[in-house]
């Protein structure tokens, strides 16, 4: 939240079933609605401030905790901090997150935080697959091997294909060893993160269909 914001009375408005959490803020010292001043990932930091001790309360029925897609606009300091607040409420409850962002999970393991991470894919006919997760370099290169197996795909796609494929499992690979190399902590994520965008969009740009080998020179030469 910018310096200038600050977080005043929090106050619940309406009857029955139009209620609604009221925040209120102040800029300068100057009234004004969070929704309008606030971005969205603090909006979503907020408001897990207020779900989560209610819902760890002792006299909550629950043993779970349920969340869907928190992270959303999240910048990585914040994703940091709710992937330990996640695992500080593992402790005393079974946590469950829903998530099409790669951040949470990728944060998770980086931490070393013990975590079970499921996919869910819907197929034809809308029959839904649910798969134990794998890391990005291992699921590209099972993809890689998926494409490979399929016997109908015309050579020239494949060709294509597959090489694309291995290309991003050698490129996850090494910004996972840049990462573990030059971040260490939060702080110098934000040191990091902006230098390893800038190698996968110039990597893309100036070595489009060049060998693996060649995009991991790149990548290096780059984070070095």
């Amino acid at each position: 939240m910018a310096g200038n914001v600050s977080l005043e009375d929090i106050r619940l408005t309406g009857v029955s079933t139009s209620r609604r959490v009221q925040l209120d803020v102040t800029v300068d010292g100057t009234a004004a609605g969070a929704i309008g001043v606030m971005s969205q990932g603090e909006l979503h930091s907020l408001a897990l401030a207020l779900f989560l001790p209610r819902a760890m309360l002792p006299e909550s029925p629950f043993g779970f905790v349920l969340i869907d897609d928190p992270v959303q606009s999240m910048d990585p300091a914040r994703v940091d901090g709710l992937a330990r607040v996640l695992r500080d409420a593992s402790k005393t409850r079974q946590v469950i997150v829903f998530t099409h962002d790669d951040r949470l999970p990728e944060w998770m393991r980086r931490q070393g935080i013990v975590a079970t991470f499921l996919e869910v894919t819907r197929r034809d006919h809308s029959v839904v697959e649910v798969a134990t997760q794998i890391d990005p370099v291992h699921r590209y290169l099972e993809d890689a091997r998926a494409v490979a197996r399929t016997a109908d795909l015309p050579t020239a796609a494949r060709g294509r294909v597959i090489p694309g494929l291995c290309r991003g499992a050698i490129e996850a690979a090494a910004m996972l060893v840049a990462r573990q190399a030059l971040e260490g902590t939060v702080a110098g994520y934000f040191r990091v993160a902006p230098l390893l965008d800038g190698v996968v969009s110039r990597g893309r740009r100036e070595i489009a269909g060049a060998t693996p080998a060649a995009h991991l020179r790149l990548l290096f030469s780059l984070v070095a």
